[in-house]
């Protein structure tokens, strides 16, 4: 260890609450490459500092949308999720509904319009459930996730890339499967989990509440 690396020990801190953790940022920026870009993402190379002192490399892939996730509850108190082939992955995914918007636009109108152009379905009213960052380490993806309910129908649009098998189901039925690994989707699983722990807690709005009752007395 050379004289300008910092030890381990000094770049730990404990604390007792989120609040008292420092917001500095421990990285240095020296000079930055665009590697690769197209309609969706956009790849940089990072010289660094890293926060130990040592130079470094670090790599960067800017999303160009921000994902918009609509979680829609009927008046059954059930949910939809969609089946779609996911290439990256070169298998099926149960997901719920989601799509992007460019980085700036509003993802709740983004959310509302993708529940209408995969499921046909049209909200009345909605709430903002949560906001996720993904794959943090190497991306600065992000997406909110919004719950829908007072639906209606409304005309399906999918684009070029989507084929979809569509699935009516209870909410708690779906929050199992986020649960037991089938939903493997990240912002499906918050958003499910996320509704679950807020249910919990009595922290949804009142008619969402009525309309899924506590999961003990829906079994």
């Amino acid at each position: 260890m050379t004289k300008n690396h910092k030890p381990s020990a000094d770049r730990v801190r404990h604390v007792d609450h989120h609040s008292e953790a420092p917001t500095h940022n421990p990285w240095q920026t020296l000079a930055v490459r665009p590697i690769y870009a197209n309609a969706w993402i956009r790849v940089s190379e990072y010289d660094v500092i890293r926060p130990n002192g040592t130079p470094g490399l670090y790599g960067v892939v800017h999303m160009q949308n921000r994902a918009a996730l609509a979680m829609p509850i009927d008046a059954e108190g059930n949910t939809m999720l969609v089946a779609q082939w996911r290439y990256t992955l070169e298998r099926l995914c149960w997901e719920l509904p989601a799509g992007g918007a460019p980085v700036g636009k509003n993802l709740h109108e983004a959310a509302l319009r993708e529940l209408t152009e995969e499921t046909g379905l049209v909200a009345g009213k909605s709430a903002l459930l949560n906001r996720t960052t993904l794959s943090n380490s190497s991306t600065d993806g992000a997406g909110e996730a919004w719950l829908c309910w007072d639906l209606a129908a409304g005309e399906m649009a999918l684009d070029e890339t989507e084929e979809f098998s569509l699935w009516r189901l209870p909410v708690w039925q779906a929050v199992g499967l986020a649960l037991d690994g089938t939903i493997t989707d990240t912002l499906s699983q918050m958003a499910l989990l996320t509704f679950a722990a807020r249910h919990a807690r009595g922290d949804l709005p009142e008619e969402v509440m009525k309309l899924v009752p506590p999961q003990e007395a829906a079994e």
